[in-house]
């Protein structure tokens, strides 16, 4: 029977494809070639450009394993096969070589598992040499790749042979051992600015940028990751920061806010979360709270899922994650750029993942939540940084699309972006609570704090005060007494009797009210807020102030534009109370105009969503010297002398977060308005 099989026989073009094509970005190449001397075991890594010479040419050395002639055929020759990969269990082709560099190799997972890193040397230059010996004692393999020689589709890729010798010296020895890369003829120039708008947080020169990738690579602060440098050079550079020693964790240290989490799953399944958060000195001190804080454990039942907005179950695996968050001055919040890039990126195995975090790639969804608020979000872009870590080990659902720029889309992605955004919004509320809500104070909202303050102050002197006035308040008890025995005398002529019953029934009214008060007084305490109906606040008011304008002769009556069944507020009750009552009083007592019926009105109604709005309505002739949208300070009282019980108004609808003024006045009348914040029922 005849063999039906057949078999790719992949073009010498393929290389060009999976190599100078598939990477857009240069810096993504160069970042390869330091994710292979990572994984390697290196310590140090130099990344050398030389500019100046002809041709250009880019050296890439570091202190690694280092690879002998069959470690390179059986690794570096075979795109597609890494060592590296968890599904290679053959023999170890890197157990050869510098003792330190091997021990550093068996503690690090791999950053890379493709194998296609070194066919990335094309979209930097026409040409690539390398160097490679496991010890200082063997001889350097040097290996030629003339990657103009693939361009032939017509030829197998097998075709075109590679040349390599033990002859040749590397054009630099910076170790003893390792490797040493060396691309010619480099495609673009590496000085000058990168072309285009500027990108806010990232650098504007090509080597500044490179730098800056660099940096991005090794940020995380674990200290597992910390042994790994590289050394940036050049020859020729535009800005001298463009160059010098990267190394993990810099430029940390200055930030005021560090917030570390982790998720995992407990025995009985489900999603645990363990969360610290650490502040500068400067926070703490300011803000009087601890520097290191480890936050209450989160277990992810229903009810926690629901209210953090995340899955309840974690099909991504455990990982873990730093925010970092520097607050710019309040005079200058939205204009500082912190000098640490922004960003959240992934690490795997502490090593990048592209694109996560790097500039046009808002995974996280702070720039969302930004626009989202109009720009007023508690955290901006560009003061927000951080890390979220995987492993190939514990994450394996997490895999890596096949050009390396993201994650596979599937059931485990979605619950690991959504755990991350969760957290995210969890350290943003923490934020706003600390840092953003006291600086976005108004001047109204510090002035109802500064209230807050005195009328706790004023509470305690009203307790003292009602205290003291019990004593003389019962010794005026027994004189109404010892007046009603002497109106009772026969002696005295019936008229004058009458006159002092009647005097003795008006004292005795006013002595039980004022002993009312000062008994509520006496046990006062510091108004407390709370959920209060609207409806309570204006009943209470109502049935207080109904008798005066009875006895007056006022028509009042309570008019509410929107039902009040479930609007309620969150206020001192009875501070709001003592405000409506005044206010009732003052209508109640104001002077019409000859022939007008007095009428009062007091309306509830809603004009903003999160307001509720209770009007005092009077057909007086109006308050002299006040105009439509005024204060209420300095308003004479109806008896032509400065009205003592409007300031009070004011300091007690102020503690209460609210407002009040005068809407309209004039002869027809006038409405002051108190604005309260509405409480909002979650079903």
């Amino acid at each position: 029977m005849t063999d039906r099989r057949m078999f790719f026989e992949p073009s010498a073009r393929l290389q060009r494809y999976l190599g100078r094509e598939l990477i857009s970005d240069p810096n993504l190449a160069v970042i390869e070639f330091v994710k292979n001397s990572y994984d390697a075991g290196a310590a140090n890594v130099v990344v050398d450009f030389r500019l100046r010479e002809k041709p250009t040419s880019l050296l890439i050395s570091d202190d690694g394993v280092g690879m002998d002639e069959e470690a390179f055929r059986s690794n570096w020759l075979r795109p597609g096969f890494s060592e590296k990969s968890m599904d290679y269990h053959g023999p170890a082709l890197f157990a050869r070589g510098n003792e330190s560099a091997v021990k550093r190799l068996s503690r690090r997972e791999p950053a890379g598992e493709k194998g296609l890193g070194r066919l990335a040397a094309g979209r930097l230059g026409g040409r690539m040499e390398v160097w490679t010996r496991p010890t200082p004692t063997d001889s350097w393999m040097h290996v030629v790749f003339d990657w103009a020689r693939y361009d032939d589709m017509t030829k197998r890729i097998t075709d075109v042979d590679i040349p390599y010798d033990f002859t040749t010296a590397p054009p630099v020895e910076e170790f003893g051992s390792g490797t040493v890369v060396q691309v010619s003829n480099l495609r673009q120039p590496w000085t000058g600015r990168v072309p285009g708008r500027a990108v806010r947080g990232r650098a504007r020169t090509r080597l500044g940028r490179l730098k800056q990738d660099l940096q991005f690579l090794v940020r995380p602060l674990e200290p597992e990751y910390r042994r790994f440098e590289v050394d940036l050079r050049s020859d020729a550079f535009t800005d001298p920061d463009d160059v010098g020693i990267i190394v993990a964790g810099e430029g940390q240290s200055t930030a005021d806010y560090i917030y570390r989490f982790s998720l995992d799953v407990d025995e009985a399944d489900y999603v645990v979360i363990k969360r610290s958060i650490k502040r500068s000195v400067a926070i703490a001190d300011e803000l009087d709270l601890p520097r290191e804080q480890e936050l209450p454990e989160v277990t992810v039942n229903h009810t926690a899922a629901k209210r953090e907005g995340r899955p309840e179950e974690l099909r991504c695996g455990p990982f873990s994650g730093t925010f970092i968050y520097t607050p710019p001055p309040a005079a200058r919040r939205a204009s500082k750029v912190d000098g640490f890039a922004s960003g959240v990126l992934l690490y795997r195995d502490g090593v990048l993942v592209e694109p996560y975090g790097l500039p046009g790639d808002d995974w996280v969804g702070v720039e969302a939540r930004k626009a989202s608020r109009q720009g007023h979000a508690a955290i901006q872009p560009a003061t927000f940084s951080g890390h979220v870590m995987i492993s190939r080990r514990e994450n394996r659902e997490l895999e890596d699309m096949s050009n390396r720029l993201g994650l596979l889309e599937n059931e485990a992605s979605d619950d690991f972006f959504e755990h991350v955004r969760a957290e995210f919004a969890f350290f943003e509320a923490i934020i706003y609570e600390e840092i953003l809500r006291p600086r976005w104070r108004t001047p109204a909202a510090k002035a109802t704090v500064q209230a807050r303050h005195a009328a706790e102050l004023a509470a305690v002197r009203l307790r003292a005060t009602a205290h003291s006035a019990g004593q003389p308040l019962q010794a005026l008890a027994f004189d109404v007494i010892r007046l009603e025995d002497i109106a009772s005398r026969s002696d005295l002529p019936q008229d004058v009797k009458d006159d002092l019953a009647h005097i003795n029934r008006r004292i005795g009214t006013h002595l039980d009210k004022l002993g009312s008060i000062i008994a509520r007084f006496t046990g006062e305490s510091v108004p407390e807020f709370r959920d209060t109906a609207v409806q309570a606040l204006i009943d209470a008011a109502y049935r207080e102030k109904a008798p005066l304008a009875e006895a007056e002769g006022v028509a009042l009556c309570v008019k509410p534009r929107v039902s009040v069944e479930d609007l309620s507020v969150l206020v001192p009750a009875e501070l709001i109370v003592d405000a409506v009552e005044e206010l009732l009083a003052n209508a109640i007592e104001a002077p019409r105009p000859e022939g007008v019926s007095a009428e009062v009105e007091l309306v509830i109604s809603a004009e903003e969503p999160n307001v509720v709005r209770i009007s005092i309505i009077d057909n007086g002739t109006g308050i002299e010297g006040k105009g439509d949208d005024s204060s209420i300070l300095g308003v004479p009282s109806t008896k032509a002398r400065p009205a003592e019980g409007l300031p009070l108004v004011e300091n007690a609808v102020k503690v209460s977060q609210g407002s009040v003024r005068i809407l309209q006045t004039g002869p027809s009348g006038t409405t002051i308005a108190i604005d309260l914040p509405r409480m909002r029922r979650h079903s």
